[in-house]
């Protein structure tokens, strides 16, 4: 096992690869993988799926919602390509540029986008738009231009 997600309150999602893939120097996208739904209060197996199965790219497409913010259980701002029409035509304008600079393989479009499950944030989404950090950027530049500028005092920033 080397990454699991919790979907819903019974449900994960598990990603399985090789021993061996930890050591690897090439990275670890090139050796098996197998990701696993699991309800994990009865035990049983929900799906198993490759990096190319179809079926499973279906149900990325269907519950992003639900994958992205498990931890939110009753979102009043859904951002997912399921209720958002801007996330979708983005998400449907990223598809179609792997799929192009793949040469037109939907297999390996497929993968890319399987590969990135389970999802990890390194924060917590509020539920409100208005104050969702990733909404704001910082910009580092700015801030040492600002702070290297030597302003007379008639000068206003």
């Amino acid at each position: 096992m080397w990454q699991m997600q919790l979907v819903t309150p019974s449900i994960i999602l598990i990603r399985f690869v090789n021993e061996e893939a930890f050591a690897a120097t090439p990275g670890i996208g090139s050796y098996p993988l197998l990701l696993v739904l699991m309800d994990w209060q009865r035990g049983d197996v929900l799906g198993a799926f490759d990096r190319y199965s179809t079926n499973f790219l279906k149900l990325i497409e269907k519950c992003q919602e639900e994958l992205k913010y498990a931890h939110v259980s009753s979102n009043r701002f859904p951002c997912s390509i399921q209720h958002c029409q801007q996330a979708l035509v983005t998400y449907q304008r990223m598809k179609d540029a792997l799929t192009d600079a793949r040469g037109g393989s939907d297999r390996e479009t497929r993968r890319r986008i399987i590969c990135q499950l389970p999802y990890s944030f390194s924060y917590i989404p509020v539920e409100t738009p208005y104050l969702d950090p990733s909404m704001f950027r910082f910009d580092d530049r700015l801030i040492t231009l600002i702070e290297r500028t030597k302003l007379s005092d008639s000068e206003v920033i």
